[in-house]
């Protein structure tokens, strides 16, 4: 009995799930739309460390013009892609727009992997289904009846928040085929054979899975290279358990004439699980941590520094700068002790970047830059994470996140 009374709880909860997003929107009126808009305006005006490069764009105009786009979007999703376009703006990987879960289990992209090389957009893997029409090697030219670079430069790069030019476009090109997963997506490629394909693809996946092998779920793999070259991979620092695997190569290491780190995977994790690592690789007693500040803001010292001429008012210097808001509050660096006994792997090391490479993986990478001079980079610029996040919630329930802090080594 207690089982069958179980079943019956998860088959409702099960339903209950099925349901619930579409019970869950609640379309915004003008007035919470333009509220959605102006807590986003207010947020980065005030807590972002980079405001003073946005307001080079006059964040306050921009501010106006989107009052006005907003007004007339009908479309939940389309309003929420525009406030994704607006907060894009401030050029920042980490200050974003995140969607409400319900219109996410509503969005999806078919198994196909792109990748830029040499300004041509390939494709690099590809699902099972796909795979004898989109052969690996293909070379993307047109996305919904558009020139590919029309496609991107309209319809995903000016939604895409990154901190330069080079990821945007990479970010942008692994989206490309984001989106509504009842709508297909019409695509013309150059087929390594040289023949033209042109094909009706769908968003919804199923069971299809990738045709070529990937390493997404992984932590961790290494393997010799020639030459007394030991390739080792870092895929992700969610995990302490990398430091135990990274660890259990030791007998390997110490036979190495040199060392590929490849961080390219790396996307999330935390920075005191690559540090843990770098004991390994430093024979400094000391690993530094990034360190951080953010913008100061005392209401009272703004209003003493602000000039007035109604009452002829000139403000002390050492008031000025808060009302230019150029204070800034450092904080305390973090300084881990290098306490480790074992030998140190002190051989010729290259590290493979990519424009993924975030979070943790980026504070381990400024560290071992710091620690050693003879670590060669080979790669592309990583994702640019400058620092903690503000999340704040938004009617309608979706958030936007800010950062606050800038970090630096």
């Amino acid at each position: 009995m207690v089982w069958r009374l179980i079943v019956i709880v998860l088959i409702l909860l099960k339903q209950v799930n099925l349901i619930a997003p579409l019970d869950l929107i609640k379309i915004l009126s003008e007035q919470e739309r333009q509220l959605v808009l102006a807590t986003i305006w207010k947020e980065a005006d005030y807590n972002y460390p980079f405001i003073d490069e946005s307001l080079k764009l006059d964040w306050d105009k921009h501010f106006q013009n989107y009052i006005k786009r907003v007004a007339g979007i009908e479309d939940q999703y389309e309003f929420y892609r525009e406030i994704q376009r607006f907060t894009a703006l401030l050029m920042d990987c980490n200050s974003r727009v995140i969607l409400p879960q319900y219109y996410r289990e509503f969005l999806s992209y078919p198994l196909i992997m792109l990748e830029t090389i040499e300004n041509r957009i390939l494709i690099k893997n590809i699902g099972l289904s796909l795979k004898d029409n989109l052969p690996v090697g293909s070379i993307l030219l047109e996305v919904d009846d558009q020139p590919v670079e029309d496609f991107l430069r309209e319809k995903v790069l000016p939604f895409v928040s990154a901190g330069n030019d080079a990821v945007r476009r990479a970010k942008a090109v692994t989206m490309i085929f984001h989106g509504h997963s009842d709508v297909d997506i019409k695509i013309k490629v150059l087929r390594p054979d040289g023949s033209i394909k042109e094909a009706n693809i769908s968003r919804k996946r199923g069971n299809d899975r990738w045709s070529e092998i990937t390493w997404d779920n992984d932590l961790f793999l290494h393997r010799w290279l020639d030459d007394k070259v030991l390739y080792i991979n870092l895929m992700s620092f969610h995990d302490e358990l990398i430091v135990r695997m990274f660890a259990s190569i030791m007998h390997e290491m110490v036979e190495a004439e040199g060392i590929v780190i490849d961080l390219r995977m790396n996307k999330m994790g935390q920075a005191d699980i690559g540090y843990s690592i770098l004991k390994y690789l430093t024979s400094s007693k000391n690993i530094p941590g990034v360190k951080s500040k953010t913008r100061k803001n005392i209401s009272l010292y703004k209003a003493y520094g602000t000039a007035s001429s109604i009452f002829n008012y000139f403000p002390p210097n050492e008031y000025r700068p808060y009302s230019q808001r150029d204070v800034w509050h450092e904080l305390e660096q973090v300084n881990v002790p290098n306490d480790l006994k074992e030998e140190k792997i002190l051989v010729p090391m290259v590290v493979l970047t990519g424009n993924d490479v975030a979070g943790g993986a980026e504070d381990f990478l400024a560290a071992l830059l710091h620690l050693r001079d003879d670590v060669i980079l080979v790669g592309s610029h990583t994702s640019g994470t400058r620092g903690t996040v503000l999340i704040t919630d938004l009617p309608g329930m979706g958030s936007v996140w800010i950062t606050t802090t800038i970090d630096y080594q």
